[in-house]
């Protein structure tokens, strides 16, 4: 079931809304991990508030490069 819907993501196909057959969503905890979140980082609310507060941050890491990269800029 998974392969045949990404198949039909591939050629256009439309993305489903709600749950795919036989496919397990991520959890919280490991979208935020994904995301580089440290483990003991806490997130308030709902899952759905939890999912994106995820889906709209910088990533720790990422933020972590670019800061950084400009300090080394500026220190020049």
């Amino acid at each position: 079931v998974l392969l045949d819907y990404h198949h039909s993501l591939i050629h256009g196909g439309m993305i489903r809304e709600g749950i795919v057959r036989g496919v397990r969503r991520l959890t919280v905890s490991e979208s935020a991990r994904l995301q580089t979140f440290p483990d003991e980082f806490d997130f308030v609310g709902a899952s759905s508030s939890k999912f994106r507060q995820i889906g709209n941050a910088v990533p720790p890491m990422l933020a972590e490069a670019i800061a950084r990269s400009l300090a080394m800029t500026l220190n020049r």
